[in-house]
């Protein structure tokens, strides 16, 4: 998977981001996940860093201008701030897209399956759009769960299953088509039950946003034990 993502890299933006992601309210969606994330805080599979502008917009703050090099630092409410993807080559540009913002961050390259941090050290742990893509869902959000400390949060920006039954059985019916390179969804399986595998990773849901006829969720979901 990671050599597959540092291939996506130079492209990426261009297929998350741009003039249809925003058509679609994606860069708003951003905004509001990252609102809800304080404290230490770690992104997960970041990619090449589309959100990181959110943790200042979020905050009011406007993104520094173009071609300008702040001096890192971090959005009120933000003790720290960490980003952990498998590849490099993603990793790499989410790193020179937060200099450029002038936020200070710690990077990581790692499995989030095997997050490579003692137990309890997040207060905040943030994933967007990725959670379709990772080989065992479930096994990403128990060790998401075993990094969070105790009363932290989860801020889950994904691709779900729709609660609207003709939709959602369009969704089950185009899946395998969609996470096919054809398809372009970079293995994205787009049709999951995300809560139901929050909650089986042991995470109680607080609150659910649901966007795009429901295809999309922000889930709040806190470690209570």
């Amino acid at each position: 998977m990671a050599a597959a993502y540092d291939g996506y890299a130079k492209t990426y933006d261009s297929l998350d981001g741009g003039p249809l992601a925003t058509a679609l309210g994606l860069p708003a969606l951003r905004v509001r996940a990252a609102a809800a994330a304080t404290g230490d805080i770690l992104e997960i599979a970041p990619g090449t860093g589309l959100g990181l502008a959110a943790y200042w917009a979020s905050r009011g703050v406007d993104p520094p201008a173009a071609g300008s090099r702040p001096r890192p630092s971090l959005p009120a409410g933000v003790a720290s701030l960490a980003l952990a993807d498998i590849s490099p080559g993603m990793l790499a540009q989410a790193t020179e897209r937060a200099a450029a913002l002038g936020l200070a961050v710690t990077a990581v390259v790692a499995d989030v399956a095997a997050l490579p941090f003692p137990d309890a050290s997040f207060d905040t742990v943030v994933d967007a759009f990725s959670l379709c893509v990772f080989v065992d869902p479930g096994a990403a959000l128990a060790s998401v769960a075993r990094v969070l400390r105790r009363g932290g949060t989860a801020v889950l920006l994904e691709h779900a299953r729709s609660p609207f039954p003709p939709l959602a059985a369009y969704q089950d019916a185009t899946a395998s088509f969609i996470a096919s390179p054809v398809g372009g969804g970079k293995g994205c399986a787009w049709n999951q039950d995300v809560r139901g595998l929050v909650e089986g990773a042991g995470l109680r849901v607080k609150a659910e946003e649901r966007a795009l006829g429901g295809t999309m969720t922000l889930i709040l979901a806190v470690k209570s034990g």
